[in-house]
Order: structure tokens, then C-alpha cells, then sequence
């Protein structure tokens, strides 16, 4: 955990300096640079290779600093719609991660990228009924 405070550090670092271009929602809403839960965490830029390298350099630092990895088997890449299959194709073949359409599911829960409703949830509270 305390690992990932310092990946967590470094890359609020490269935020601040306007070298990391984290995603914005809408306009207002806060700059997402990183969601992270427990040993996991999701980060969020600008699709361009400029950005995949500032984050391969963050994440190389990281590492080098930590002693740990990063498992390119087990890092994907999520594009928006609106990202071109070449930009899509050179992010991919820089970072060496593996290009995905779904992040399945974290703790049980389906990991949505799409309008979420009512119904998307409604397994939980089944569960939670059936107990």
C-alpha cells in the first residue's frame, strides 16, 4: 500500500507540472489522473504517444525506486470511441499493454464504460435480499 502511495505521489507530481494530461469528465468537473483501491489502480490521460510515454516514464521510475513491476499481461488499455485506430495502434505498440473493448469485473462488479441503470446494479441487491 505504501508502494502505491508513491506511484500515486509521483504522478500527482507530473499532473501538477502539466506534463501528465489527466481526463476531465465535463467541463468543471475535476482533473482523473488515477482511481486506485487497495494493490490496484487505473490511470486515465489523453490518448496520444506523448502520453503513453510520460506514463511509461512514471511508471518506469516507479519501479526502479520500488523494487516492484508492472505486468504487461495484466495491463490493459482502454480507448473512448473517439481515439483513431492509428493513434490506437501506436499507443498500444509503445506501451507494450494490451488493447482492450472491456475491463470485466473488480470485486464482483462489472467495470462500465457505458450509461449506466438502475438495472445494471440490480444482482447486488438481489444478493443482499437473498441473505
Amino acid at each position: 500500500m505504501l508502494c502505491l502511495e508513491y506511484l500515486i505521489h509521483l504522478i500527482n507530481l507530473v499532473v501538477d507540472n502539466k506534463t501528465w494530461k489527466p481526463i476531465q469528465l465535463n467541463k468543471g468537473a475535476p482533473l482523473i489522473p488515477h482511481l486506485a483501491f487497495a494493490d490496484d489502480i487505473l490511470l486515465f490521460a489523453e490518448a496520444s504517444v506523448d502520453q503513453i510515454d510520460v506514463i511509461k516514464i512514471v511508471l518506469n521510475l516507479f519501479c526502479e525506486s520500488s523494487g516492484d513491476k508492472v505486468s504487461d499481461q495484466k495491463s490493459y488499455i482502454l480507448f473512448s470511441n473517439n481515439v483513431n485506430w492509428q493513434t490506437k495502434h501506436d499507443i498500444v505498440t509503445r506501451s507494450g499493454f494490451h488493447c482492450t473493448n472491456d475491463l470485466g469485473k473488480y470485486l464482483g462488479v462489472m467495470i462500465l464504460h457505458k450509461n449506466v441503470s438502475q438495472q445494471t446494479f440490480s444482482f447486488i441487491l438481489d444478493k443482499v435480499n437473498s441473505i
